[in-house]
């Protein structure tokens, strides 16, 4: 082992969506995003999550494809593996 290497959990490692959020942020499977599609609705908290065709933003209640339209309005604000509570909590 290198000497400042430090050891990581292949569970956490998420595949790169290819897409950014409105701060040039890379997007990766298990990213959490904050959702505001317009300053006159409320925003959503939602997962990154990878289905059978493709990755959906993904939360208690809904379930979109991700593309280009909906990252341009979305934040990362954690993941799903340092920060779970901010699913819960719908920060």
């Amino acid at each position: 082992m290198y000497k400042d290497a430090l050891e990581v959990d292949p569970a956490t490692i998420g595949q790169c969506t290819g897409l950014k959020d409105k701060n040039g942020n890379l997007i990766f499977e298990g990213d959490i995003i904050k959702y505001e599609p317009s300053p006159k609705y409320a925003f959503e908290i939602f997962a990154i999550v990878w289905h059978k065709n493709g990755f959906f933003m993904e939360n208690k209640s809904s379930r979109f494809h991700l593309d280009t339209k909906t990252v341009a309005s979305s934040e990362i604000v954690g993941n799903i593996h340092d920060n779970p509570q901010l699913l819960e909590a719908g920060v």
